[in-house]
């Protein structure tokens, strides 16, 4: 089988744009990059002012922060919110005429 020009032409194309596409989806899923550390949480620590007779700066650790905040729901809170009504003054904020 004999190829002509033209069609030789638009085959190197299509081998050039597959082995392109193939470089490339190998540099995406390559990993080259070592895998990062999983961080551990620091201890928060507080610093009290200096007391007359005790040592100055001295830092006093108080926990994780993970341990610091409470999901447990605050029901007279969420009440309040609940209850509120929007009374607004008439302008309506999504009209362009107000």
């Amino acid at each position: 089988m004999k190829m002509t020009p033209d069609t030789q032409k638009k085959a190197i194309a299509v081998v050039v744009f597959v082995l392109l596409a193939a470089g490339i989806l190998y540099y995406q899923l390559s990993d080259s990059s070592p895998a990062p550390r999983p961080v551990s949480p620091t201890p928060v620590q507080s610093v009290a002012p200096p007391r007359p007779g005790s040592a100055a700066g001295t830092a006093k650790n108080v926990g994780s922060a993970s341990t610091q905040l409470d999901p447990t729901l605050h029901m007279k809170a969420m009440l309040v919110a609940e209850r509120l009504v929007y009374s607004g003054t008439g302008r309506n904020i999504f009209s362009v005429a107000s």
